[in-house]
């Protein structure tokens, strides 16, 4: 509660300072709010980074104060007031805004104003709420004010790759620890902030603390196992797509493995079924359109170690492969698979639900519930049926339009041959990032954050393709 008054605080906050920067504007001081802003400028891309790396670790710094001190602090919190500030630089440095950037605009106005209405303005739902979905459509007018050209760009990118290395450490790391039990503050720092900020999952995540369940997994570096897989793939994707323009070949011969790993010890089926997929599908996309050696031979070593990883489990661990895996591919005798299952609910959802709504609650099945709902109207789908409760199918539709819509010019730039050969790899890699999102969405979010950085980053990546598609940005990955 406090934190929710906090960020309160730092609402209002912000907006008398709007209007403060609006009265300068009435009386002639635009001029020198934008020269202010103007020398600002090399710290922006500066705070960026900072944000980016801080979100990686807060969580772990929140944990391991839990442990050292007894307190519950935070940091990650810190952060929205970070995103709230990036209003007042947009505003500051008089921001150009686009036709790209009308939907972006529109889903947060209709994430402000439609599940707050019907939630009946709660403070708390409302905080609680923004903070869970407006956030990566806020830091995309954040990355377009920072990433101005293609070596900001690279910059960004590589902070990807260091946050993904990083987060496959931490896992080898943790189960190392699990197995040996060198150091065993390390799961009394994790449970003690599990115990405060997640109470309801304590006695759950306690089973894979102490080797409880059947199948060893392990938390991660966010002490959740279903977002650590997402920036792993970020990372392994960006290496593979962007080439030599970001990590040399020696670099590289060393991350990949790292990440493979990384993502194949998280132990999250979804995402080592969306990694197969992801370098399976760019191996076909290279041989059609890209035709490159270097992306070649580096999806060619990836889809080695990881073969070879799952054979060597298939070898040594037949039972746990099989337990992980049965469900999801219908192996075993449980029941449906889980990819089955999902699918059944969306279906259900729309063949049933979605005409009884509109039957019965008209309003609530075209706008949504609000932000203080618990309901989940697709069962086994999770975000998904939240999502739908929450912002209705009108929201739905915007929200998903915006994903493909970055994925669909990300991916007619990327096979454009007048767009320089840096900008097409980029453009390959954000589409392919909103194919892997679009997957994840469906069952579990994996939009935290820090996730949230690279889901704006996606966002950005399709304006620039819409710039580039329609002749408007020529140089290299700089705008006019």
């Amino acid at each position: 509660m406090t934190m929710v008054l906090f960020e309160a605080l730092a609402i209002a906050a912000i907006s008398s300072l709007l209007f403060e920067a609006a009265a300068l504007m009435r009386i002639g001081g635009a001029m020198a709010l934008r020269r202010a802003a103007d020398s600002l400028c090399p710290s922006v891309q500066t705070l960026l980074y900072a944000a980016f790396f801080f979100s990686l670790l807060s969580i772990q710094l929140t944990s391991w104060t839990f442990y050292a001190s007894g307190k519950y602090l935070p940091y990650y919190n810190l952060l929205i007031i970070l995103y709230y500030a990036a209003v007042l630089v947009i505003c500051a440095r008089a921001y150009r805004f686009v036709s790209y950037d009308l939907k972006i605009l529109l889903i947060m106005l209709y994430l402000i104003a439609v599940p707050s209405a019907l939630s009946g303005y709660g403070v708390t739902e409302v905080l609680i709420g923004l903070k869970y979905t407006i956030l990566p459509f806020l830091l995309y007018f954040f990355f377009r004010t920072a990433l101005d050209s293609m070596d900001r760009v690279r910059v960004f990118l590589r902070l990807i790759v260091l946050g993904g290395a990083l987060t496959a450490l931490y896992v080898i790391f943790e189960l190392l620890n699990r197995f040996t039990g060198l150091w065993p503050g390390f799961w009394l720092a994790a449970e003690g902030f599990i115990e405060a900020e997640r109470p309801a999952y304590v006695n759950y995540i306690r089973d894979f603390i102490y080797l409880k369940s059947f199948l060893v997994r392990p938390l991660g570096i966010f002490l959740d196992i279903y977002s650590q897989g997402f920036v792993v793939i970020a990372a392994l994707l960006a290496v593979i797509v962007m080439g030599r323009t970001l990590v040399s070949d020696r670099a590289a011969a060393l991350l990949q493995p790292l990440l493979v790993l990384g993502i194949l010890l998280s132990t999250v089926k979804s995402y080592i079924v969306i990694l197969a997929l992801s370098l399976t599908g760019l191996l076909l996309f290279n041989a059609w359109r890209f035709r490159d050696g270097v992306m070649k031979k580096r999806l060619v070593s990836s889809i080695f170690v990881m073969s070879a990883a799952i054979l060597f489990t298939l070898a040594y661990f037949y039972k746990a492969l099989l337990h992980m895996f049965g469900r999801l591919l219908n192996l075993t005798t449980a029941g449906s698979a889980t990819h089955e299952i999902i699918f059944d609910e969306m279906m259900f959802f729309f063949t049933k639900k979605l005409p009884y709504l509109l039957s019965h609650r008209p309003l609530n099945a075209i706008f949504g519930f609000g932000y203080g709902t618990e309901l989940s109207l697709a069962g086994e789908a999770h975000f998904f049926g939240r999502q739908l409760a929450i912002m209705g199918v009108a929201g739905f539709a915007l929200y998903w339009s915006i994903i493909a819509r970055s994925c669909k010019e990300g991916l007619r730039a990327a096979g454009a041959r007048s767009i320089g050969e840096t900008e097409r790899r980029l453009f390959l890699f954000g589409s392919l990032m909103c194919m892997v999102l679009a997957a994840t969405l469906l069952h579990y979010s994996p939009l935290n954050v820090c996730n949230n950085f690279i889901a704006a980053f996606m966002l950005y990546t399709g304006e620039l393709a819409y710039g580039h598609n329609r002749g408007l940005y020529q140089t290299e990955g700089a705008r006019p």
